[in-house]
């Protein structure tokens, strides 16, 4: 019997701009290599060290009910009101 194997979650993908390879197969069957990055450069913030870190504090934070949900914008802006006028 084969047991399975669990890998652990991967957190963020490589955020290295070591470029990798793509390999497309054109219709007359030449192989094209093009270059390309793990993560769009645009996209790079994200997966910083920093930025994690802060993603982690929010899924915390979510996840032991420290939130307030409004139905729409306006429920939204009233609440901040109250704040506003508590001060």
């Amino acid at each position: 019997m084969v047991e399975p194997v669990e890998t652990p979650p991967v957190e963020t993908p490589p955020f290295e701009h070591t470029p990798l390879v793509e390999l497309t197969e054109r219709p007359d069957g030449v192989l094209e290599r093009r270059p390309s990055l793990p993560v769009p450069a645009d996209q790079a913030w994200f997966w910083t060290k920093r930025w994690q870190e802060r993603e982690r504090d929010v899924d915390d934070t979510v996840a032991a009910g420290e939130v307030t949900t409004f139905d729409d914008g306006d429920s939204f802006l009233a609440h901040l009101d109250t704040i506003d006028s508590a001060e």
